[in-house]
């Protein structure tokens, strides 16, 4: 018996009792690191990171980053001091990171510290689907989407980081579900590839979020919406170079320029992803063959309508054709003989044989709107009025012996006068620009009248004083003004 349970405590002495439950191990993270996001917003490098006391720290992420870096052989050495670290809930493989999340995107800067994540209690999922549409409120349906995620936390004047989160593609509504829900400190931004202007951003409008969807304006236009330039003849600038100005008119907006855009083999403009309508724009039109235009289409006092701008006439024809014999082409220099670039050479009408002819302008610029051309860089000019044909097309040709009345205003900075005058169609012209007359540009101080009994006192008398000034100025005919001062 002695020997029977001797033998049962050896054998329970070589059986070790089974230890105490270990601490489960720490949750791992899926973090995306975006070393390069100035360079490329959609290259990143996913990493396991643990997960301590609900953060996700600076330096685990550095660690996983250089474990990542010492198995790959092949990798570059890359400096995460402006990397941006973003985890997503689609990329989890532990259900504690997911319930920790919640849906919640989070997004920082490596250097900025740990992500916390146990805040999606207190942020509110997005539920109503984001709807899409163009500029004229039309569905953008079927269209791929580029998510992004924006950090708006950059101090100073460093650029604001983006980075891409996904692609998605709408439905036949032109709508998306939510992609998740961000923190104050991100938002999401897309990028909408439509068929007719190719990528192109989307901005939320705001006060939508209440309804039943929140809706993102994409800058885009349908090709059929663009607006076309026509020549002085009405056929399409297929490929000139088109520069446009924000502002409605060129003394008001020349320092504002867009990227230059060329037209289209039908003469259309691809609309910029900004002022994309082209409300209230004008435009710098120009092509070696043609000459350089300015074209300023709306009146300077008319509210900008709510359809986009669908055509543009420009005073231009292409040289060395048939109908160079009804334009009028030179050279602009000031009285040395320099020749003087950015001129503006304007023309109201043609005096024709039979009379006045006064040139076509499409909607919405203002009757007896003026034609506008500039001088290009060596001070050359060329310009072509357009005029509609009986059946109201454009093509009608400026009649034999014409004359366009022209006024050329030079650059401020020059200092010399303005011209106003006559050129005779179908003819080179060298137009001379005289130096700004000395004196003062306005008078000021008391008018003395007297008559033989001297000076004139009496208010009755003055009141029967008729005045009559001159105004004499190089190129312009003198002009008057009289009345009395009473």
């Amino acid at each position: 018996m002695k020997r029977v349970l001797l033998t049962i405590m050896a054998v329970v002495a070589l059986c070790p009792l089974p230890a105490p439950a270990a601490n489960p191990a720490s949750p791992q993270a899926v973090v995306r690191l975006y070393p390069e996001w100035k360079a490329e917003p959609r290259a990143y490098v996913p990493l396991d990171v643990p997960v301590e006391r609900f953060e996700v720290k600076a330096k685990a992420i550095r660690s996983a980053h250089a474990r990542n870096r010492h198995a790959d052989a092949g990798a570059t050495t890359q400096r995460l001091d402006e990397a941006i670290v973003v985890v997503v809930p689609a990329d989890q493989q532990d259900q504690r990171v997911i319930d920790m999340l919640g849906g919640l995107i989070l997004a920082g800067s490596l250097t900025q510290g740990p992500l916390a994540l146990r805040t999606a209690d207190s942020v509110q999922v997005p539920r109503q689907p984001y709807l899409f549409l163009d500029t004229q409120n039309q569905p953008v349906p079927n269209a791929e989407v580029e998510i992004l995620l924006s950090w708006t936390g950059s101090p100073g004047s460093a650029p604001a980081p983006q980075v891409w989160i996904a692609d998605a593609q709408l439905d036949a509504q032109g709508c998306l579900p939510p992609p998740g829900a961000i923190l104050a400190a991100n938002r999401f931004a897309f990028r909408v590839r439509h068929p007719d202007c190719g990528l192109v951003p989307a901005l939320p409008q705001p006060g939508s979020e209440s309804g039943s969807h929140q809706i993102w304006r994409v800058a885009a236009l349908p090709k059929d919406q663009w607006c076309v330039f026509l020549d002085a003849l009405g056929y399409p600038l297929s490929g000139v170079r088109v520069e446009i100005i924000t502002s409605g008119s060129w003394e008001h907006g020349r320092m504002t320029f867009l990227d230059p855009i060329f037209l289209d083999r039908e003469g259309r403009l691809p609309p910029p992803t900004v002022f994309t309508t082209l409300r209230r724009c004008s435009f710098v039109v120009s092509d070696p063959d043609y000459g350089t235009a300015l074209v300023e289409p709306y009146s300077r006092t008319q509210l900008s309508p709510q359809e986009p701008l669908r055509l543009c006439v420009v005073p231009l024809i292409a040289s060395g054709t048939p109908a160079d014999a009804g334009a009028v082409w030179g050279t602009v220099t000031d009285s040395d003989g320099v020749r003087i670039p950015g001129a503006i050479v304007a023309c109201r009408r043609i005096q024709g044989p039979r009379g006045w002819l006064a040139a076509y302008w499409p909607w919405p610029a203002e009757p007896g709107k003026e034609a506008k051309v500039l001088t290009d860089d060596r001070g050359r000019f060329a310009m072509r009025l357009p005029f509609v044909a009986d059946d109201g097309t454009l093509g009608a040709t400026v009649p034999r012996g014409a004359t366009y009345e022209v006024t050329v205003t030079p650059p401020a900075e020059l200092g010399c006068q303005p011209y106003a005058g006559r050129l005779a169609a179908g003819r080179e012209h060298v137009v001379t620009l005289e130096g700004t007359l000395y004196g003062p540009k306005k008078y000021a101080g008391i008018l003395l009248f007297q008559d033989e009994r001297g000076p004139v006192t009496d208010p009755v008398k003055i009141t029967r004083v008729n005045l009559t000034i001159q105004v004499r100025r190089a190129n312009f005919r003198p002009g008057s003004r009289n009345g009395f001062l009473g």
